[in-house]
């Protein structure tokens, strides 16, 4: 199934640092992530446009 990986992990290391800073008195940075999209064997090419003239 293609899915997003939307680094889970990593945001929430990110989340942790932006409470500690807070927390801290410190204005928190911007948390950006990006996602990546995993394309796996269920996914495939779209079909050719059809002809949408008529006769």
């Amino acid at each position: 199934m293609t899915t997003m990986d939307h680094e889970v992990a990593e945001q929430g290391q990110g989340a942790a640092r932006i409470l500690r800073d807070i927390l801290n008195g410190r204005a928190p940075a911007t948390l950006v992530r990006p996602a990546r999209l995993v394309v796996r064997e269920t996914a495939a090419a779209p079909r050719a446009l059809r002809s949408t003239a008529t006769p």
